[in-house]
This record gives structure tokens, C-alpha cells and sequence, in this order.
């Protein structure tokens, strides 16, 4: 039978399961005098101690940077995704090329954050990664294979869908990880808008207009998701370091 252990701070509440937290910040330790454990460079602690799982951990710089990376890298692929998504919309005769290139580079973006993402449960993480890389093969193909280009052509040949489509997946992943770590309401929107809007046009379920409706819904949410991951601290994005720490001695056992 499964175990589970609940940590309550004045931040939120922590559910673990064996040994696995969500990505929320831990209470924190009585302050103490912060450790330089250098004057420079990524191992320079900046805040801390904060009290863990599995004992006490410190923000570094290098933490800042990782979290700094991965919200930036949310950012690029949202605005990539609305500016692909305003010229679909919003010109007559939209010039796919363009279109294509956009996608591509969102893709590239929604991977970083896919490497950048702290996700306790390995095998989810790396899954995560595993759906993206086949998506991106996927798009590669359908840019050279369907006579269309990457947007167009899997838009007609639906069946493409089944090559690219696995990114949407690692996307819907990523964005139930936010919803379930940090209950925003956006992030559990977009995990929902996601499936409807793939699976709906793949099944052919979606009339023309509501497709075109909720492309544009999903594209205003992404960028207004990807902005207010800026207004979180540090911490809600790196979690409990503890239990990686935790994991990595388990595993060298």
C-alpha cells in the first residue's frame, strides 16, 4: 500500500508519496546567517536554510538561474505560439512559411522548459521529454513529407496528427504539473483546452469557427500563464531539494 506524509507551512501544503514532493516551497528553517559557499559563480548560496523533507537545503545561484531558464523558456515558446497564432487568425492568406518556423521555434522553447522543469518522479520527467522528442521527429517529418509544409499539412492530413501530436501531449503534462503543484487556474485551462482542441480537430469533432475560437483562447492563456510564473518566487519552482538529494542517495545505493 502506497504511503503517503503531508507537509504543512505557511506556503501551501506538501504531499508526499513515497518520498516524492510536488514542487512547492518547504516551510522554512529559523533563519541563520547565510553560507557563501563562494564569492561567485552558481554555487553561491543566496538564501536559506530552508527546511526540507530530508533536511535543510539552500538557494544558490545556480537554483535562480535553472528556474530563471525555465520561466524564460515558457515565455519564448508562449509568445512564439500567439505570434503564429495571430497571423493564422489574422491574415487572409497567412504565409506558412513563417507559420512554420514559429511552431518549430515554440517547440524548441516548450523543450527547454521540458529539460528545466523540477519534477521529482524521474520516470514522469523523463517521459515528458520522451513525448516531446517524438513530437518534434513528428514535425520534422510532416515539414518535408506532406506536400504542406508543418502547419497546413498536418491540419489537412489529420493523420499527421498522430506524428506531432505527441508534443501536445508533453505539453499537457507540463501544464497539469503546474495546475496540480500551484492550483492555477490557467494552467489547469490550458491542460484541459489542449486535448479538446488536438483531439477535437483530429476526430473531427470541432466546427471551423470554435476551433479558431479556442486557438485563440489558448493562445492568450499561454502567454498570460507564462507571464505570471514570473510573479512566483524562486522557491515554488525549485521545490523541496531535499528530496532530489534524497533520491540521488537512494539510487546510489
Amino acid at each position: 500500500m502506497a504511503s503517503y506524509g503531508f507537509v504543512v507551512s505557511t506556503t501551501g501544503l506538501t504531499i508526499a508519496r513515497k518520498g516524492l514532493t510536488c514542487g512547492r516551497p518547504q516551510s522554512r528553517a529559523v533563519r541563520k546567517a547565510p553560507i557563501r559557499m563562494s564569492s561567485s559563480g552558481d554555487s553561491e548560496v543566496l538564501e536559506g536554510p530552508f527546511k526540507g523533507n530530508f533536511g535543510d537545503w539552500y538557494l544558490t545561484k545556480g537554483d535562480v538561474i535553472g528556474v530563471r531558464d525555465y520561466r524564460f523558456a515558457l515565455l519564448g515558446a508562449a509568445v512564439s505560439a500567439a505570434i503564429a497564432v495571430g497571423i493564422t487568425l489574422g491574415v487572409e492568406k497567412p504565409p506558412l512559411p513563417v507559420v512554420d518556423a514559429l511552431y518549430l521555434v515554440a517547440n524548441g522553447f516548450l523543450g527547454l522548459s521540458l529539460w528545466k522543469i523540477h519534477i521529482y518522479m524521474k520516470p514522469m520527467h523523463n517521459l515528458l521529454k520522451a513525448l516531446w522528442g517524438a513530437g518534434t521527429a513528428g514535425a520534422i517529418a510532416a515539414l518535408f513529407l506532406t506536400g504542406e509544409g508543418l502547419a497546413l499539412g498536418t491540419y489537412d492530413q489529420t493523420l499527421w496528427m498522430l506524428a506531432t501530436g505527441w508534443t501536445f501531449v508533453a505539453m499537457t503534462g507540463l501544464f497539469f504539473k503546474e495546475g496540480i503543484c500551484f492550483n492555477r487556474q490557467e494552467a489547469w485551462g490550458l491542460m484541459v483546452l489542449t486535448p479538446i482542441l488536438t483531439g477535437g480537430h483530429f476526430l473531427n469533432l470541432l466546427p471551423a469557427q470554435v476551433e479558431r475560437g479556442g486557438l485563440g483562447v489558448f493562445a492568450a492563456m499561454f502567454l498570460f500563464f507564462a507571464y505570471r510564473k514570473f510573479e512566483q518566487p524562486a522557491t515554488d519552482d525549485l521545490g523541496d531539494k531535499s528530496v532530489f538529494d534524497h533520491l540521488e542517495q537512494q539510487k546510489a545505493a
